[in-house]
């Protein structure tokens, strides 16, 4: 989880990482409660906690693949452009 913050926090502008980092950890507990209740749901409903876990592999190998196309480096760019911006504005 660590990585994923350092991550996040490298693509969001400074001035409202307060906001972004809520919806982080808005999500967080959301998929705290929601893997769980699947598991239990799928393994309860077929009878085997192998369908189960399958199910939640599922959806790592879905967010690897997202992840595989987010351009950090655009992130950063425009992080840095709103976080200019925001300065501007700031200052006038």
């Amino acid at each position: 989880q660590g990585i994923s913050r350092s991550l996040f926090a490298s693509m969001i502008p400074k001035h409202k990482s307060g906001e972004f980092f809520g919806f982080y950890s808005v999500f967080s507990r959301f998929a705290a409660v929601v893997g769980p209740a699947l598991f239990g749901v799928i393994a309860l409903s077929t009878g085997n906690s192998r369908n189960a876990i399958g199910f939640l592999v599922s959806f790592f190998v879905v967010g690897a693949i997202i992840l595989y196309y987010v351009d950090v480096e655009e992130g950063r760019r425009q992080a840095a452009q709103a976080e200019a911006a925001f300065r501007v504005r700031e200052t006038d």
